[in-house]
C-alpha cells in the first residue's frame, strides 16, 4: 500500500509540473514582463517579482516567535516551485500582529537577486 501511494504522490507531482510552462524567468515570451498577460496578478508594477537588491540595508528585526504544530498533508511541483500545504495551527507573531501558516513554498532559481546573483 506503501509503495502504490508513494508512486501516486510522484505521479502528480509530475503531472502538476507541466502546468508550469506558461511562464518563466527569461527573456522570452514566458518571461517577466509577461507575466500579467498570463494572470491579471502577476500584471508589472513597481513592487512586482523578481527585484534585484543592489543595496541591502542592515536591519535589527524582532524574532517572529513562531507557533507550529501542524504538519505537512500535501506537496505540489508545478516546475518552479515546491508548495507544501499544511495543517494545524501555524502562525507567528510580529509587531502585534499575528499571521496564520497556509502553505510554503520555495522558488528555484530564487527569484529575487541580492546584488545581480540568485540564491
Amino acid at each position: 500500500m506503501n509503495k502504490t501511494l508513494l508512486a501516486f504522490s510522484l505521479s502528480l507531482l509530475t503531472l502538476s509540473a507541466a502546468q508550469a510552462s506558461e511562464w518563466g524567468y527569461g527573456n522570452d515570451k514566458h518571461g517577466p514582463e509577461h507575466w500579467g498577460e498570463i494572470a491579471k496578478d502577476c500584471a508589472p508594477t513597481k513592487n512586482q517579482s523578481p527585484i534585484n537588491i543592489e543595496n541591502p540595508a542592515d536591519a535589527k528585526l524582532e524574532a517572529l516567535n513562531p507557533s507550529y504544530t501542524g504538519q505537512v498533508i500535501g506537496l505540489t511541483n508545478n516546475g518552479h516551485t515546491l508548495q507544501a500545504q499544511v495543517n494545524g495551527r501555524n502562525s507567528f507573531t510580529i509587531d502585534g500582529e499575528t499571521f496564520e501558516l497556509q502553505q510554503f513554498h520555495f522558488h528555484t532559481p530564487s527569484e529575487n537577486q541580492i546584488k545581480g546573483r540568485q540564491y
